[in-house]
């Protein structure tokens, strides 16, 4: 009884498939089972693991074909009005770093990358960081499909609250050559 109403609380245990720790590393799942346990929701970033991604690249390839203001469309254009001053930062340099915290499917940031490569020339370093292996995955495959060998890719597997996350931004710009820092 609860003491309450004089009704018996029930109480159900939950149990992950086995796919659950296939798909989530331990750090995750505390993090889940933390969230669950003090807010009583997942937390929002662990939805674009596995069918998650695809997902979302389904709803941001729709988004970027209607008209509108939405987030992939305001990046994009957030980066061409930025692209005199990208120009400039680059200007002299044979090869440029890109470092995308929150990689998505790569659509914001396609043009950018397009324009350094077809238009300037520059041999581009791309660096993508997300909390998500399956997004990861499926950027790569983009700019595979985009760009093929003319882009160098590097994934990295990283919580953006994790504080680690500037050694591995410093650990992988290169610091004779120019950068660039696109955040979600």
């Amino acid at each position: 009884m609860d003491g309450s109403n004089g009704v018996a609380e029930s109480v159900k245990v939950v149990r992950p498939v086995r796919a659950f720790y296939e798909l989530y590393g331990r750090r995750q799942i505390e993090a889940i089972l933390t969230s669950l346990d003090e807010h009583r929701e997942l937390p929002r970033q662990y939805g674009y693991f596995g069918r998650g991604a695809g997902n979302w690249d389904t709803y941001t390839r729709r988004l970027w074909s209607e008209p509108g203001e939405n987030a992939p469309v305001m990046s994009a254009r957030l980066l061409r009005s930025c692209r005199e001053v990208i120009d400039d930062h680059v200007s002299g340099s044979g090869e440029v770093d890109v470092v995308d915290l929150g990689v998505g499917n790569g659509l914001p940031v396609r043009a950018t990358l397009a324009h350094l490569i077809d238009d300037l020339g520059l041999g581009v370093r791309y660096v993508g960081i997300d909390l998500s292996a399956t997004m990861l995955e499926l950027a790569e495959s983009n700019f595979r499909a985009w760009f093929g060998d003319r882009l160098t890719f590097a994934g990295h597997l990283q919580d953006m609250a994790d504080p680690s996350l500037e050694t591995v931004i410093r650990r992988e710009r290169r610091h004779d050559r120019p950068g660039i820092v696109r955040e979600i």
